[in-house]
């Protein structure tokens, strides 16, 4: 975490660092309220006044530090390289595509909901793809003649990878399948999502299109 910027949940400190001397949350209430004070003698609303601005200045600056918190906490994605096994040629790697809003899709020929998401996704690649939104399904099946027999029954027309070995899925922490990674521009994992129901696509695609409003 940056030595510049630091939340202390339990105590609602939001701390920066301005010309090198920190400046809490605390201490500016503190001083403000010591002004209110003075300025209460000559005008008795000013307390009334302080009050409402105190709570709408902690409401803004929590609101603030969670923002940061956010920010802070999401993590680059491992990158990787796999061979491709349809809709392309040759094999691909995660960072080549960075400057792109990526979702790695990892699922399998047994895996009943993956029936559902992977056209879902096929939908959303077709629209957004001239945005830049990049699609890649890592297939973790064992056999690839597997993979490739589900994936003439249900079709898609962005990248299809494999890893027999399960090596990637184990990098990326995946604990189901399906199990989507949003990655942004700047190749950081932005969002999780694990499992697949009809519907689900609709907030996947207000997810991209937020991702890629950021990254124009």
């Amino acid at each position: 975490m940056p030595t510049s910027r630091r939340f202390n949940a339990h105590r609602y400190v939001f701390t920066t660092l301005h010309n090198d001397r920190p400046i809490s949350l605390s201490g500016i209430l503190r001083n403000a309220h010591r002004t209110a004070l003075q300025n209460s003698q000559r005008n008795p609303l000013m307390i009334r006044y302080w009050r409402r601005t105190q709570a709408m200045a902690v409401a803004a600056l929590l609101a603030l530090a969670s923002t940061v918190l956010r920010a802070e906490s999401w993590q680059a994605a491992p990158n990787f390289t796999l061979p491709v096994i349809a809709n392309g040629e040759g094999a691909i790697e995660l960072s080549d595509m960075r400057g792109k809003v990526v979702y790695v899709d990892f699922w399998a020929s047994w895996c009943g909901p993956c029936r559902r998401s992977l056209p879902a996704i096929d939908v959303l690649y077709q629209e957004l793809a001239p945005r830049g939104f990049q699609a890649v399904a890592v297939s973790i099946d064992v056999v690839e003649e597997d993979a490739l027999d589900f994936l003439q029954r249900y079709t898609v027309t962005y990248p299809v990878v494999i890893d027999t070995e399960s090596e990637v899925p184990t990098q990326f922490g995946v604990e189901g399948m399906p199990s989507g990674y949003l990655i942004d521009a700047e190749g950081r994992v932005r969002d999780v999502h694990v499992g697949f129901k009809t519907g689900d696509e609709v907030a996947l695609q207000e997810q991209i299109l937020a991702l890629l409003a950021e990254s124009e």
